[in-house]
Parts: structure tokens; sequence; C-alpha cells
């Protein structure tokens, strides 16, 4: 019986062995290239525990928050220097209850480099009305 166990991890090792020269079991292999863009929100509240994220892929552009207001409409927003304007017409989304927050939306073209910042804003008179936004995270683009 001993013998027959080491035969049987003689082969296994020396299988191994041959795996691993050959590059597989996972080293060595880059991943391939990908044209998604990350970026971290950060809160403008250093007191807040915030926290989202922008993935921009070449024909879609989403966005996630935790830990943001439940039940608080909030808009996504592109900003630079001199202007801001919202990502879409359909810019804004409530929190559902326990605080998160998704947005999500097709992109027609590339995304250009026009805009500094993603920015999202808490809209405390809800939906329609824009009035008296705060901004509560932002990432750049780069």
């Amino acid at each position: 019986m001993k013998r027959i166990t080491s035969i049987f991890l003689l082969l296994l090792v020396t299988a191994s062995a041959s795996v691993w020269a050959l590059g597989g079991g996972g080293a060595g292999s880059a991943p391939p290239e990908d044209d998604t863009v990350k970026v971290t929100l950060k809160p403008l509240d250093d007191t807040s525990d915030t926290y989202g994220w922008v993935r921009i892929e070449p024909d879609k552009f989403s966005v996630g928050a935790n830990r943001l207001d439940p039940n608080t409409y909030y808009a996504v927003y592109l900003v630079n220097a001199d202007a801001k304007q919202p990502m879409n017409d359909k810019a804004v989304r409530k929190s559902f209850g326990d605080g998160e927050f998704k947005f999500q939306t097709k992109l027609q073209e590339p995304f250009g480099g026009e805009w500094d910042k993603v920015v999202i804003y808490r809209r405390p008179n809800g939906e329609k009305d824009d009035t008296d936004m705060v901004a509560v995270l932002e990432g750049a683009l780069e």
C-alpha cells in the first residue's frame, strides 16, 4: 500500500510540475486589454462614510454608491471648471431603503475628455426640483 501511495504522489508532483512549466496553473498570464475606466467616488464631507464608484465602458456608463440617505433623490452630473450637466435626461434616481444608489445609461458615442469629474448631488426637494442640490460624492476623470 505504501508503494502505491508513493507512486501516486510521485505522479501527482510530476504532473503538477509539467503544468507549471508549460505556463498553466494561472501564473504568468496577463489579463486581456480592457477599455473600462474605473473611478472612485469620495465623500465631500469628511465625516461621511459614503462611498461610490463609476465604471465607464465603451458603450455604458454606470455609477453606484452606498451609505447615502435612504429613499432620497440623487442625480449624476458631469462637471468641469465652467459647467455642469446631468449625465442624461433621466439622471435622477431614488436611493434604496438601505442607502444604496445605482445609475446606468448607454453611451451612444465614446465618452470624451470634456469633463473633469463625476459628481453625485443630493436633491432635497425631490426628483423634479434641482434647487438646493448638495454635492455628496465626486470622482476625478482622468
